[in-house]
């Protein structure tokens, strides 16, 4: 359980990041 709420914990993270980056690069 705590495992797979990690996993989802670090793939929000990798979509917040990759999400900043996109705006940046479209600014």
């Amino acid at each position: 359980m705590n495992a797979r709420i990690d996993l989802n914990a670090d793939m929000g993270e990798y979509a917040d990041a990759a999400q900043r980056a996109g705006e940046a690069a479209v600014m």
